[in-house]
């Protein structure tokens, strides 16, 4: 399955099953960068696949806020910093960032093509480390 087909699961996936992409990329990542067994990431993981299941977003979202990784622009934790080189911290960095956002962009407004258009630059990311991307079955 290539990216355009990914994309086109992806169109008219709910927020949430976005979501539940945008996560099953990073632990892609982590899992082939050899840092999937952090303690930051588990947390950020298990809190984005959380999302689907929130009864009060506003809360999931102010929990997420408060992580070590929360994704929103803070400095990567050590712990990570240590595992990855300069270049992979970025790289690391962006991914985290979109990832959450894609949780995140349409959750206080209208429904835009926000969370696609992360979902996207997740894939990109993870095609240009050479990462093989999940399938979005969103089942």
């Amino acid at each position: 399955m290539d990216r355009y087909e990914r994309l086109r699961m992806l169109e008219n996936a709910s927020t949430s099953n976005k979501q539940l992409f945008g996560a099953a990329c990073l632990h892609q990542y982590c899992t082939a960068k050899g840092i999937q067994h952090c303690a930051c990431v588990v947390e950020l993981l298990a809190h984005l696949k959380s999302m689907p299941i929130s009864e009060n977003l506003p809360a999931w979202a102010a929990a997420g806020a408060a992580l070590q990784l929360s994704g929103r622009g803070d400095a990567l934790p050590a712990e990570i910093e240590h595992l990855l080189s300069g270049e992979d911290a970025d790289e690391f960095g962006m991914l985290v960032e979109c990832v959450v956002e894609i949780g995140l962009v349409d959750m206080f407004g209208g429904s835009t093509d926000l969370p696609l258009q992360f979902a996207r630059r997740t894939i990109e990311i993870l095609e240009r480390a050479g990462i093989q991307i999940p399938d979005p079955s969103l089942e």
